[in-house]
């Protein structure tokens, strides 16, 4: 696929999303206009909705007015008893902490909703700011230099704005847990060419939560911010967030994670966001990204979690007593957020079939055999639409004697 489609596509993106952030930010002052007026008519209102930060509150505006939002709503996750809950559980004494029940992946939605505020550019990394976090004892967290460089940047958005405005989405975004092996199962087959349109996305943001550690890789020159030296260490994400952005497309957003392998230096960890033009083609207008792999990792889930065979329905579920105590402690209600945990119906099984034929086969075999599963385009005459979908593992030419295969089965 030549660079000018792809940069085109790019371009495109940013500047459809451009035009809705300015269309956004016209909106915003326009109705904190109106209700200032109001206020004055009635101040009794104004001093009630500065207090309860209400309907009728005014949005924020300026960096200084998104930061103060911002640390305010970091406190209340901070204190939240989930949250506190989830936070021990990761500090405990055994170094493996996987999620693996389903509040693990709300607490685990709350603590990235906090991080984005605590995100910082490649510029304003400077050596005080490493020696803090290193005394601390805490990871540092960086904005993608591609969307915020030294220079300035693609979006209209300053880097406070935008975690104000991604601490948002990823609260009001539909949570996911993925366990290891249905991730495994989702990961294991390539993926076809397609178009991706917004049919792949079921909701407008999607929280997915990892079992364990997902897309590790081996780096061999990692930059120690300690030393300014290449080091050996590793990568690692835990989490993502898919997210509409109107007309432009979406937004794949991931924690990348680095570990150096001498443990007296510092972890550090990149959001790493990739555009997702709708119309764009796979694999031919993804070729070259940066995070190619991973972007493919997020397209054959999106289509694997909306399979007949898969269940992904969102549930209500009841907190476990202990932290159902912590919020009556505080006289707080507990989060009644609906979390999806991707599992299978069923698991294909290898029955054994009589010998005979198949009626109406123009072709004649001597045995049935597995399909492996698989993506596929297909489309769809009753809507117009093409749609990816995953074909689940199935038999062929059902009543002949089964041809044996080594199978390798976890579930």
């Amino acid at each position: 696929m030549s660079d000018d489609r792809v940069n085109d596509l790019l371009t495109r993106f940013m500047e459809r999303l451009n035009e809705q952030i300015g269309a956004d930010h016209e909106r915003v002052r326009e109705d904190n206009a109106r209700k200032r007026r109001l206020f004055r008519q009635s101040p009794a209102l104004g001093i009630a909705s500065n207090i309860i930060q209400g309907p009728m509150g005014l949005e924020p505006e300026t960096d200084e007015e998104f930061l103060a939002y911002a640390s305010r709503r970091v406190r209340t996750i901070l204190d939240d008893p989930l949250c506190v809950r989830y936070n021990n559980y990761l500090s405990g004494r055994n170094g493996h902490h996987p999620n693996t029940e389903w509040w693990h992946a709300l607490g685990h939605q709350m603590l990235v909703e906090a991080v984005w505020s605590n995100a910082i550019t490649r510029a304003q990394m400077t050596p005080e700011v490493i020696r803090d976090h290193a005394q601390h004892d805490s990871m540092i967290t960086v904005w993608d230099p591609r969307l915020f460089p030294d220079d300035g940047g693609p979006l209209l958005l300053s880097p406070t704005e935008a975690a104000f405005e991604w601490m948002g989405r990823t609260r009001t975004a539909q949570t996911y847990l993925w366990h290891q092996n249905t991730l495994e199962a989702a990961c294991a087959a390539p993926l076809p060419e397609h178009v991706f349109q917004p049919n792949a996305l079921p909701f407008t943001s999607l929280f997915f939560s990892f079992e364990m550690a997902a897309w590790t890789t081996r780096e061999s020159d990692m930059l120690a911010q300690e030393t300014g030296e290449k080091i050996p260490g590793h990568t690692e994400t835990w989490w993502c967030l898919i997210t509409r952005l109107g007309d432009a497309g979406a937004m794949l957003t991931f924690d990348r994670q680095t570990w150096p392998d001498d443990e007296r230096l510092l972890g550090m960890q990149y959001l790493v966001m990739e555009p997702l033009p709708w119309g764009a083609r796979w694999p031919q207008d993804f070729e070259g990204r940066l995070h190619f792999n991973q972007i493919g990792a997020v397209l054959r889930m999106l289509a694997f979690m909306q399979a007949p065979f898969v269940d992904t329905i969102p549930m209500t579920r009841s907190l476990p007593r202990p932290i159902r105590r912590d919020y009556d402690r505080v006289n707080k209600k507990w989060p009644t957020q609906q979390v999806s945990i991707i599992t299978l119906r069923a698991r294909p099984q290898e029955p054994t079939y009589r010998d005979g034929d198949v009626e109406g086969a123009l072709r004649q075999y001597q045995h049935s055999w597995w399909v492996n599963g698989h993506y596929r385009w297909q489309y769809y005459p009753s809507t117009r639409e093409h749609k990816l979908i995953a074909i689940a593992p199935f038999m062929k030419q059902i009543g002949k004697p089964l041809l044996r295969q080594l199978r390798d089965v976890s579930r």
